[in-house]
């Protein structure tokens, strides 16, 4: 049995002059999973 851990990441992108600007990021845990 392997066990494991995912993470859930969201970025957050915003578009600023004519070019596009990472303003956010979150990393948050997804829960385990049993394959």
């Amino acid at each position: 049995i392997t066990s494991t851990k995912a993470m859930e990441e969201t970025r957050i992108w915003q578009l600023q002059e004519g070019h596009w600007q990472h303003v956010h990021f979150h990393r948050s845990p997804a829960g385990s999973v049993t394959l």
